[in-house]
């Protein structure tokens, strides 16, 4: 490991509690707008396979009870596409409304020692819902860079409020994911009591994250400060849970009344490699590893979900679930898997792109219903400002087509104008999906176009 690595910085849950019961003050200087507008949650997975999940795609070993609720109280996006096969490039899309050839984040994804990021004359979907009034939180991985003095991190890009690591775990030391013992919870551990995030899950199998060994350990921010130095596997969960269910109930019907409406942007490092899980999770899924990693995902999500109706807000709040791209099946038994689709994690084919999606709102959106209509993740952006009654940026071309229609199963909302985009001569549905690929070149532009039918074709499966 590097000798030249900072001296290990603690937090905890207790620091945690301590710093979101600033929520508090914030909401009592807020100015109260129109109430018609919901509170909005986007919850992404990492590199998650179409075939993963029990409610979504039937898969008949993972154990995923609180998703599967999703699945039965709300709406299945079946042809939903990522705008990209890999994280950074992805994750643009969705925070701008543009595809990564237009906001600059590619070819690849940023590491952390990117000096760059996601460019900061983009026009983010946060920083658009806060001058409108929204109160704005963001946990998890961020993968558009940090940059000097954290320019580019989330606090600076339009969210109140930032918890998370803010790349990749496997992007962390070696020293991050291998053997230093801190209060009880092994920094270095995938697994409790204590495995090593380089031990193989069993002989001959995949050799699981490993990390890198030039790189810093996973550093834990708040807001733009660094918080904690390596931090452990086996409970940043936890953190992240307690973070944005506490910001949730500082927003709920009994506590703030009057409080402004919400956007949170939760972001798993689930189910990305290095396979790891909470402590209560090892060995409990018949899928080893990956189910046990799947299964933490599927907790916080649960968690999520229990407060926002603890708070009474469910009737009130769209909460849509995703991922950034599909599986990376080089990750054999430490990977997701696609079901039917072909190919994974940083190709075009449809299970490189083609995401689970799942939306939830209590009493608008249809219980146990799913749409084959053609949607993508970056749509969020559109979506969120429809309902949100914003209107596009009209400084620049945005490439994300509201879906807010479907939530009703194709009606449209009572209340809520449609936003018309001109790409696509102001239809309000998706026909057309452009496929740029993991590194895009302008030499060649276009890797393909999908319109209306999925495509179909032959060749050799690279990814």
């Amino acid at each position: 490991a590097n000798s030249t690595v900072p001296s290990m910085v603690r937090i905890n849950l207790t620091v945690i509690a301590v710093l979101v019961g600033n929520f508090q003050v914030v909401l009592t200087n807020a100015v109260y707008l129109d109430k018609q507008r919901p509170n909005l949650i986007f919850i992404m997975a990492d590199d998650l396979g179409y075939g993963d999940l029990v409610g979504f795609a039937g898969n008949p070993t993972s154990d995923t009870p609180h998703l599967d609720r999703m699945v039965t109280e709300g709406m299945r996006f079946l042809s939903m596409y990522s705008a990209s096969p890999v994280c950074s490039p992805s994750r643009s899309a969705v925070i701008t409304g543009r595809f990564m050839t237009r906001n600059g984040v590619w070819p690849g994804v940023f590491s952390p020692n990117s000096k760059g990021g996601l460019a900061l004359n983009e026009t983010t979907l946060p920083s658009l819902l806060r001058d409108a009034g929204y109160d704005t939180f963001m946990a998890g991985k961020w993968h558009l860079g940090v940059g000097e003095n954290g320019v580019y991190l989330p606090h600076n890009r339009g969210f109140d409020h930032y918890y998370g690591v803010p790349y990749g775990i496997d992007m962390c030391s070696q020293e991050t994911v291998r053997d230093i013992a801190r209060d009880g919870y092994p920094a270095g551990a995938c697994f409790a009591p204590n495995i090593s995030c380089s031990t193989p899950q069993y002989v001959g199998g995949h050799v699981n994250g490993g990390g890198r060994e030039y790189e810093t350990p996973c550093p834990f921010y708040v807001n733009t400060t660094i918080a904690e130095q390596p931090t452990a596997l086996l409970d940043i969960d936890d953190k992240y849970v307690a973070a944005t269910v506490a910001f949730i109930e500082a927003h709920g019907a009994a506590v703030a009344a009057n409080a402004n409406p919400f956007f949170v942007y939760f972001c798993s490092h689930h189910t990305h490699a290095p396979a790891f899980a909470k402590a209560n999770f090892t060995n409990t899924s018949y899928r080893g590893w990956f189910g046990d990693h799947l299964a933490t995902l599927d907790w916080s999500v649960g968690a999520l979900v229990r407060a926002v109706d603890t708070a009474g807000l469910g009737g009130n709040t769209l909460i849509m679930f995703s991922a950034d791209n599909g599986p990376s099946l080089v990750w054999e038994d430490l990977g997701g898997t696609n079901g039917p689709l072909r190919c994974g994690k940083g190709t075009t084919w449809e299970g490189g792109q083609r995401v689970p999606s799942i939306a939830r709102w209590t009493g608008v959106v249809p219980a146990n219903t799913y749409t084959r209509q053609m949607t993508s993740s970056m749509d969020f952006f559109a979506t969120a400002l429809e309902l949100a009654h914003v209107p596009l940026p009209t400084d620049r071309t945005i490439d994300a087509i509201s879906y807010a229609y479907l939530l009703t199963g194709g009606d449209s909302l009572p209340g809520y104008p449609k936003i018309q985009n001109a790409l696509q001569d102001n239809a309000t549905v998706r026909d057309t999906f452009y496929y740029w690929g993991q590194a895009p070149d302008p030499a060649i532009g276009l890797h393909a176009v999908r319109h209306e039918l999925p495509r179909s074709a032959t060749g050799r499966c690279t990814g």
